[in-house]
């Protein structure tokens, strides 16, 4: 009777484990600049990253009375703000909170001035089903550029590009350009 107990309890173990640990942790390859990115002779490189809208506060029925007053063109998720999200050094240290709404125009998301180097995101994703995930992304600062990590999903890059120059999000959507080695 002992076993069934001890066997009850590991398994329960187990399952809260599971539980508790984040099915959403996919390993990608580090954000960079865009290719051919001309660095401007600038110290600091920058970061903007296009996290899940925030959806806290929508009116639930906003939707159909936009449709109903415009016609179809519903544009009503276009304007909330992009989730915040935390940013670490490489080796996970929390650097800081980066609060994403840029100050002059709310819906787009905040442009950040950081030293050269290699970082990590944690930050809420959009997956092709409209759920919010979390999820951690590893990003390349270089001097003079921006690194832009897109993750509403909805991002297709302006110029061809071959499938190992972009990072994919865990539903194989584009969520920016590889970083690139000097």
């Amino acid at each position: 009777m002992k076993h069934v107990y001890l066997f009850a309890a590991a398994g329960a173990l187990l399952v809260v484990a599971g539980c508790a640990s984040n099915p959403n942790v996919a390993s990608i390859p580090p954000v960079g600049p865009a290719p051919g990115a001309s660095a401007a002779g600038l110290k600091d490189g920058s970061l903007q990253v296009y996290s899940a809208r925030d959806q806290t506060g929508l009116d639930p029925n906003l939707a159909e009375r936009l449709w109903d007053e415009n016609f179809g063109e519903i544009e009503y998720l276009d304007e909330q703000p992009h989730t915040d999200y935390a940013l670490y050094s490489a080796n996970g240290e929390f650097l800081r909170e980066v609060r994403n709404a840029s100050a002059s125009n709310p819906a787009q998301p905040e442009l950040v001035s950081l030293p050269p180097g290699l970082y990590q995101i944690q930050a809420k994703s959009e997956e092709r089903g409209g759920e919010i995930i979390p999820l951690t992304v590893p990003v390349v600062i270089k001097p003079g550029e921006r690194t832009a990590v897109h993750l509403e999903g909805d991002w297709k890059p302006l110029r061809p590009h071959s499938g190992s120059e972009v990072v994919r999000l865990p539903d194989g959507r584009l969520a920016g350009w590889v970083a690139q080695g000097d």
